[in-house]
């Protein structure tokens, strides 16, 4: 990484209102991104770069937001993927009183629901939907007058110590979700 990018990136870091821990390497790159498309009066918590690592081929980060203000940061094995074929997950937040675009979605294709305790305080859904290639989770919390959502593709290699794949699969997606519930959300300058 260039001087440059790297003082760019300690400039955003060091103006968010609070600290945040260090996110993601492909996170860090568009962090000033995220910081400016972030609509007044919302936030946006970060995975950490432990959490990034239990996601396959997730190498880069990109940022958009939608009409209904949902913040997302969509991760990829290519740059600026738009096919499901380099896609390997997504993380989003909405404002609570707005309808996520992907409750409709959910009800259609749940097969599975189960809560999960993210940090103190903090239950969300471990979801299991069916999906075109076969059933998938998302984890679904509400923190910050937000709705966040994470749907990630994990690495299940290597599995972690005494579970199998489906198990491990599951705890990397959960460390992923864990990791932004508990870190203090990034703010808009």
């Amino acid at each position: 990484m260039k001087l440059s990018a790297i003082l760019a990136v300690a400039i955003c870091i060091a103006s968010a209102k609070q600290a945040i821990a260090e996110p993601a390497e492909p996170i860090l790159q568009i962090l000033g991104d995220i910081q400016a498309q972030l609509p007044p009066g919302m936030v946006m918590r970060l995975p950490t770069q432990s959490a990034v690592e239990g996601v396959q081929d997730a190498l880069y980060a990109t940022v958009e937001t939608t009409e209904t203000d949902e913040v997302r940061v969509e991760l990829g094995s290519t740059p600026n993927c738009t096919s499901r074929a380099c896609m390997r997950g997504y993380f989003s937040s909405t404002p609570a009183e707005v309808e996520h675009p992907m409750d409709d979605s959910i009800e259609a294709t749940e097969i599975g629901r189960a809560p999960i305790t993210l940090a103190d305080g903090i239950v969300g859904d471990f979801i299991t939907l069916e999906g075109v290639r076969g059933p998938f989770s998302i984890v679904r919390w509400q923190q910050d007058e937000q709705i966040y959502v994470v749907s990630v593709i994990p690495d299940p290699s290597p599995l972690l110590e005494g579970m199998t794949m489906q198990q491990s699969a599951r705890q990397r997606i959960l460390d992923f979700a864990i990791s932004m519930a508990t870190e203090p959300p990034l703010t808009k300058e």
